[in-house]
C-alpha cells in the first residue's frame, strides 16, 4: 500500500499549478493565510514567486521562487545567484529566500546553496534554502487537504471529492443520545479512548442530507436508554425511539447507529418503533449487560469503517493520542485519555490493563485491517511510559509508524517528522555501566536521558524498592559529549536502534527484567516502544516529580 512519504508524487507540469501549490503549502506553514503570488507571469518579480509573514515573525515577510524543471536537472549556480540578486530588490524586508524545485534532492545543489546562505546572511542580507521535489512531498504529507486537492487519485474510494475534502481533516465523531439522562459516562470515556470525539446530540438537528457540509457530519449515532427496567413505560420508550427516527432521517443511509439497552426491553422497543415506520435494519442495539469495552469495541468497528471510507480510505492515518484539552485536527483518530492520564494523574497497572490497553488494541486492529505494512503517523503527547505502550503496540513486526516531533528555533516546518524506519544517522551511542552485570543477575536498570538526568530519582527509587538489579547503565542521547536541542530523523533512529539492540543484549546475557527509567522526548520514547517487543518484562515508572512510581510492564 502507498503511503504519504512513500507515495512517488508526480511532479507537476504546469509552472502556475507549481506555484499555486507552494503558495498553498506556504500558507499552511507558515499559518498566514494571506500568503499570496507576487505579480503574475510575464511581470517582473524580483526573484519571488510567492510571499507572506510567518506568524512568529513579527511582520518580517518569507518568500519562494518556484522552479519547475520538467526534466529534473538541477539548478545552476548562475540561476540560484540571479534569483539571490533579484530578490535583494524586493519591496519587503525578507528573513529567507526558499527556492522551491521539482528536481530531487542533490547534496551538490544543497552544499552550493548553502554556500550561497552564507554569504548572504553575512552581508546582512536574507537566508536562502531549498526545497527540492523530496522536501516539497515531505510537506504535502502534513496537509491532506492537499493531497486531495493536488493528487487526488491518492485515495483508495474517492466517490465525492468535494465530501472528501470536508471531511478529511476532522476526527471521527459520533453523536451521543441518551433518555432520560446523558450519554453514561463509562461509554463516553472508553469511546474517547478509542479515539471518537463525542458531539453535543443537541447540535444534530442542525444538519440533513441536504446539508451535509455543516460543520457537524457525524459518523455514527449512539443511543444510550438509562432508565431502570422498572420505571420504563410504553410513552417514555415511544419518546426515545422518536428521538432516534428523527436523528436517523437526517444523516446518511449508511451511517451506522447504534442503540443501547437492557435486553429485557428488545421487544418492546422494537415494537415501538416499528409504529413509527422506523426501519430495523439501519439499527443495531446492544444489550447495556455488556461490558463498556465489549460494547465501544463494536461501535468502533462500525463508526471506524464507515468514517475511514467516506473520507477516501486513506493511505495513510493519522492519530492523536493525548492527556490534555487541546482538540488537534488533521487527524482522524483523537485518543482522548485525559479523564485518566495527566501530568498529576496517574492510573495504576490494573487501570491500564482494563482501560487502556483495550483502547489500544481496538485501535490497532481497525488500523491493521486497512492492509499490511500499514503507515500510521502519531501525534503523542503522553507521559513516558504510555509513549512506550504506544510503540509497543505498534511495534515494528506490525506496523509502520511515524511520529511528530517538536522542532525549537525554527520558525517554519515546526513539527518535524520521524518515520521509525528512516535512515540511521552514522552515530554510536556507548552506554555507561555504573554497575557492570553478574553472570547470575536476571535485572537491570536502564536510563534514558537527554538533557535531563535521572539518576538521583533513580537512585532514590532503588532504595525505596525491592528491586535489586544485577546491572545500572545510563545511555545519554548526546552528539561529541553535548545534549542535543534538535533531535532530526536519523539521530531518532539510529538512537532507537541502539537502545533496541542494548536490551537485546541484556537478555542474550540472562536478563529478563529491564527496568526501564527515562527523560527523553514522547515521540523518541514510541520509537523505542517499538523496538522492545520480544525483550523479556519491561517495567515503566511515571515520573512524579521528583520521584519514580510503577506504571505497568510491557510483555
Amino acid at each position: 500500500m502507498p503511503t504519504r512519504l512513500t507515495t512517488n508524487y508526480p511532479s507537476l507540469t504546469d509552472a502556475d499549478e507549481f506555484e499555486l501549490m507552494i503558495r498553498d503549502i506556504c500558507a499552511l506553514e507558515w499559518n498566514d493565510p494571506h500568503t499570496e503570488r507576487f505579480g503574475r507571469t510575464g511581470q517582473k518579480q524580483q526573484g519571488v514567486d510567492v510571499y507572506g509573514k510567518p506568524i512568529d515573525l513579527n511582520g518580517v515577510y518569507r518568500a519562494a521562487q518556484c522552479k519547475l524543471r520538467t526534466k529534473k536537472e538541477q539548478l545552476t549556480e548562475h540561476e540560484i545567484g540571479t534569483e539571490v540578486s533579484d530578490a535583494r530588490r524586493f519591496p519587503h524586508k525578507l528573513d529567507t529566500l526558499i527556492i522551491a524545485t521539482d528536481a530531487p534532492r542533490n547534496t551538490h545543489t544543497q552544499i552550493l546553496v548553502d554556500q550561497i546562505s552564507e554569504r548572504e546572511m553575512s552581508r546582512g542580507n536574507f537566508r536562502v534554502a531549498i526545497w527540492f521535489w523530496d522536501n516539497i512531498t515531505e510537506r504535502l504529507a502534513t496537509y491532506p487537504k492537499l493531497i486531495a486537492r493536488y493528487y487526488p487519485d491518492f485515495y483508495a474510494s474517492l466517490t465525492t471529492l468535494p465530501i472528501v475534502e470536508k471531511l478529511i481533516d476532522k476526527p471521527l465523531q459520533v453523536v451521543g443520545l441518551s433518555a432520560p439522562l446523558n450519554l453514561p459516562l463509562s461509554i463516553e470515556e472508553v469511546l474517547k479512548f478509542r479515539g471518537l470525539r463525542i458531539l453535543d446530540p443537541n447540535r444534530l438537528g442542525f444538519i440533513s442530507k441536504e446539508t451535509a457540509f455543516d460543520d457537524i457530519l457525524p459518523d455514527g449515532i449512539v443511543c444510550s436508554y438509562n432508565l431502570p427496567v422498572a420505571e420504563t413505560t410504553d410513552s417514555i420508550l415511544l419518546k426515545f425511539a422518536g428521538k432516534i427516527q428523527n436523528h436517523i432521517q437526517q444523516v446518511d443511509n449508511s451511517c451506522p447507529v447504534f442503540v443501547v439497552l437492557p435486553s429485557s426491553l428488545t421487544t418492546q422497543f422494537l415494537q415501538l418503533f416499528e409504529k413509527l415506520d422506523g426501519d430495523q435494519k439501519r439499527i443495531q442495539i446492544l444489550a447495556t449487560e455488556m461490558s463498556s469495552n465489549e460494547t465501544a469495541d463494536i461501535i468502533f468497528d462500525g463508526v471506524f469503517y464507515y468514517g475511514y471510507t467516506r473520507r477516501g480510505g486513506p493511505a495513510t492515518i493519522d492519530i492523536a493520542i493525548r492527556t490534555r484539552e487541546s482538540r488537534p485536527n488533521s487527524i482522524l483518530l483523537d485518543l482522548d485519555w485525559q479523564t485518566r492520564l495527566s501530568t498529576s494523574r496517574f492510573p495504576t497497572s490494573i487501570e491500564w490493563e482494563s482501560s487502556f490497553v483495550p483502547a489500544l488494541t481496538a485501535v490497532r486492529s481497525q488500523l491493521l485491517k486497512q492492509g499490511d505494512r500499514t503507515k500510521i503517523q502519531i501525534n503523542c503527547q503522553l507521559p513516558l511510559p504510555a509513549a512506550f505502550a504506544i510503540g509497543f503496540t505498534f511495534n515494528v513486526r506490525v506496523a509502520r509508524v511515524g511520529v511528530w516531533a517538536r522542532k525549537t528555533e525554527v520558525s517554519d516546518f515546526k513539527h518535524q517528522f520521524w518515520l521509525s524506519d528512516g535512515n540511521s544517522a552514522d552515530v554510536k551511542f556507548i552506554p555507561e555501566w555504573l554497575k557492570q552485570s553478574s553472570d547470575d543477575s536476571q535485572s537491570a536498570i536502564v536510563e534514558l536521558t537527554s538533557y535531563l538526568t535521572t539518576h538521583k530519582a533513580v537512585e532514590s527509587f532503588i532504595k525505596e524498592s525491592e528491586i535489586v538489579p544485577g546491572a545500572i547503565l545510563q545511555v545519554k542521547l548526546e552528539k561529541d559529549g553535548n545534549p542535543m536541542a534538535n533531535i532530526d530523523e536519523s539521530f531518532a533512529v539510529a538512537y532507537a536502534n541502539q537502545v533496541g539492540q542494548i536490551i537485546r543484549h541484556l537478555n542474550e546475557q540472562g536478563i529478563t527484567d529491564i527496568h526501564l527509567f527515562a527523560r527523553i522526548p514522547a515521540p523518541l520514547a514510541v520509537l523505542i516502544g517499538q523496538r522492545l517487543f520480544a525483550c523479556g518484562r519491561i517495567h515503566l515508572y511515571w515520573f512524579d516529580n521528583p520521584v519514580y512510581r510503577f506504571a505497568f510492564t510491557l510483555i
